[in-house]
This record gives C-alpha cells, sequence and structure tokens, in this order.
C-alpha cells in the first residue's frame, strides 16, 4: 500500500521540459491560499502527501533525474488533544524546528509564516536522534478560517484545519553556497505574485 502510493507522488511534476518550479514564500502562500479555497491550482507541482508517514528520502526515490527538493501539501495534527503544538513524529524518526520563523508580509501585511525543520533518524524522546541533511521549510497562513469563509467553494472547516505547504530538500554544500543568492534575484519572472488571490 505505501508503495503504491509513494509512486503516486514521486513521480516528475507534470511540468513542461525545461521549466523550473521554483517559488519564493510569497508565491507559495498564494498556492496555499488557492488550496484553501478550493480553487484551481494551475500546475501540478504541489502533491498532496501526508508528509509525517514518510522518511523523506522515500519522497524522491522514484524521481528519474535525481531531484532531491519538492513541494507538498500536508496536514498537522496535534501533539496533545488539548495542546496547540503540531506532532512532528514520522516515519524513522522527527522533524525538529531550526531556528526562529520568518514572517511572511505582503503589501506591508503580515499574511503567513515559514517555520523551518531538520529532520531527525531515531526516537524523538531525550532528544537522540541523528540529525540529517534534510530540511523542510512549512508555509502556514494567517487567519485560516477567515481565509476559508471568504469563499463559497472553501475546503469543509473539518478537511480545512491546519493545512500547510512544505518545501523540503536534501542540503548540501553547492545549496548553501546558493542560498543568498536564491533571495537576493530582483529579476521578476512572468508567474511571480506580489499579493494573495482573491476570493471570488
Amino acid at each position: 500500500m505505501a508503495a503504491q502510493e509513494r509512486s503516486d507522488f514521486s513521480v516528475q511534476e507534470n511540468v513542461p521540459f525545461g521549466y523550473r518550479f521554483k517559488p519564493t514564500d510569497l508565491e507559495l502562500l498564494y498556492y496555499l491560499n488557492l488550496k484553501i479555497m478550493n480553487k484551481p491550482l494551475l500546475i501540478d507541482a504541489i502533491k498532496d502527501v501526508d508528509l509525517y508517514q514518510y522518511h523523506p528520502h522515500d519522497l524522491f526515490q522514484s524521481r528519474m533525474n535525481g531531484t532531491k527538493e519538492g513541494y507538498f501539501f500536508t496536514s498537522r495534527t496535534k501533539k496533545y488533544p488539548n495542546g496547540g503544538r503540531p506532532d512532528r513524529a514520522a516515519a524513522d524518526g522527527y522533524w525538529k524546528a531550526n531556528g526562529s520563523n520568518v514572517i511572511v508580509r505582503s503589501n506591508g501585511q503580515d499574511v503567513g509564516q515559514k517555520k523551518a525543520l531538520v529532520y531527525y533518524e531515531g526516537k524523538s524522546k531525550n532528544n537522540n536522534g541523528t540529525k540529517t541533511n534534510w530540511m523542510m521549510h512549512e508555509f502556514t497562513v494567517h487567519q485560516m478560517k477567515d481565509v476559508a469563509r471568504s469563499s463559497t467553494n472553501a475546503i469543509p472547516d473539518d478537511k480545512m484545519l491546519d493545512i500547510c505547504v512544505c518545501r523540503i530538500y536534501y542540503k548540501t554544500s553547492k545549496s548553501r553556497k546558493n542560498k543568498g543568492r536564491r533571495h537576493t534575484k530582483k529579476q521578476r519572472h512572468p508567474l511571480q505574485v506580489d499579493h494573495l488571490p482573491d476570493a471570488n
């Protein structure tokens, strides 16, 4: 069963040859808002996957080009029934927060949040896991229920709660060198957005 599910989301994204899906933080929140409002995403580059059921390596093992970076919609469950912390346990390990959260702004307003996490293999008890190079950037929108209520076609509340969009990648020395370059690039591409979608 798990092997079949893995092959569904591990394949190459359904995008034209030569196209590289490299969205900005705000663009990812744009897609997340579309998802919450149950609007078409226009491109099949973000898969629906329960990330916490898999070791991150399994998300990419069927990719023909060896790519170890992908984008996923997923939902989070609470660690404790009456608490507010998400359960970060995953197959063969767990995800652990790394650094401070980053607020994403649009036109001067806070519209979402980015959290960085690192994957550890082993048990989370007493932090005895082994750190890996698998990284996650988890994006959530502010006022998620308000966003959903603004659209008549939104995902129902019981299915919409705590949906996020994640970028998962394997950190190498090359990716560390290019990190600053990616965020300082000024050139605007045709799909770039500077605001979130309207409800209508």
